[in-house]
């Protein structure tokens, strides 16, 4: 969660953010 917050409060590193968050997800079927 820390990370979305970082990934919106900084642009440059929001897609790498989301990037992140997709692998996060997708290693985590559970969210």
């Amino acid at each position: 969660m820390c990370i979305r917050v970082i990934g919106a409060s900084n642009r440059r590193y929001a897609h790498i953010g989301d990037v992140i968050i997709v692998v996060i997800k997708e290693t985590i079927p559970n969210t």
